[in-house]
This record gives structure tokens, sequence and C-alpha cells, in this order.
């Protein structure tokens, strides 16, 4: 069980998030082999004030074939990676 909470109020309640059974295989959804590939990678700005979690989502993009062009803590500076990199 994982407690869920909102903010400022503490945890409410919990939710058991074990929704499959045993000798269930998870799902994962890719395109078939055949599928048209972009000519050019997805790019992106990456705006987080986490250090780790913009590292996480850097990661998982790249391995999703997009290329990360900028990444900035704060939405000050995502305006100029935005004009400087047209992604």
């Amino acid at each position: 069980m994982i407690p869920v909470s909102h903010p400022g109020t503490g945890p409410e309640s919990t939710r058991d998030l074990t929704t499959s059974t045993p000798g269930d295989e998870p799902t994962v959804l890719t395109p078939p082999a055949d599928a048209p590939r972009p000519a050019r990678p997805i790019r992106v700005v990456l705006i987080e004030d986490h250090h780790l979690v913009r590292e996480g989502l850097r990661l998982l993009l790249t391995t999703q074939e997009m290329e990360v062009v900028g990444e900035c803590p704060s939405a000050a500076g995502a305006f100029d990676l935005v004009a400087r990199h047209h992604p």
C-alpha cells in the first residue's frame, strides 16, 4: 500500500498499486518494424528544477530517439533556450 497525500493535508488514504497477478507480463508498446521513422529526431528542451529528474527525463527521451537540445532549471532561462535551439 502506498500513502496517497494531497499538498497541505498529509496522508489521507492508501492505495494498492499492484494490479497484476503472478505470471502476467507487462504490456510494452512498440511501433511495428516497418513503421515510418521521422526524418530527424524530435527536439526538446527540458525545464525542470530537480537535477535528478531532469537527468532521468533526458535518459528516457534519448532512448526514444528524441534529441534534448537544452536543459534549464527554471522558466526564466527557458525562453532563451527555445529561441536559440528552436525545438
